[in-house]
């Protein structure tokens, strides 16, 4: 799986979005300890500058922020196309089964949801997942075989 960073043998880089630095600093650090790279903003409008700049391979959005907040965040994400096969994994205070929470994962635009809070490994876990399913996204149209005319 290629990464966009520094070649294959890279440790992937995530951009740590949370308005809390406590939070952010956790995240960070978990994520450091699980063997990945990790950036910091601290809402969704430097995130998308930072993202923009760095390429990371994957972006870890809080839902609730000020100033731009993580589902505005994952829209203008989805809708550059600079950034729009990030993977985006969304940490949110809802749980599936709430109302807040069908609607915060309504949009569609992030490929995981983690209700807070979540365990070390699920976050893990959520974003090599999500980085995965991105290089696919990213590379199925390089290895989809062309068709021949005869």
């Amino acid at each position: 799986m290629p990464l966009r960073n520094l070649g294959a043998f890279a440790s992937p880089l995530i951009l740590v979005v949370d308005d809390d630095a406590d939070a952010r600093e956790i995240y960070a650090l978990t994520l450091g300890l699980s063997g990945f790279r990790t950036e910091e903003a601290e809402n969704g409008s430097v995130a998308f500058e930072k993202a923009l700049a760095l390429a990371p391979d994957a972006i870890l959005l809080d839902h609730a922020m000020p100033v731009v907040d993580g589902r505005e965040a994952a829209r203008r994400f989805r809708g550059d196309v600079r950034t729009h096969d990030t993977p985006l994994v969304m940490l949110t205070g809802f749980d599936r089964a709430s109302a807040r929470g069908r609607e915060v994962r309504a949009d569609g635009h992030c490929d995981a949801y983690l209700a807070k809070p979540c365990e070390a490994d699920q976050l893990v876990a959520a974003l090599r997942a999500a980085i995965l399913l991105g290089a696919g996204r990213c590379t199925a149209a390089v290895v989809r075989p062309k068709q021949l005319s005869l």
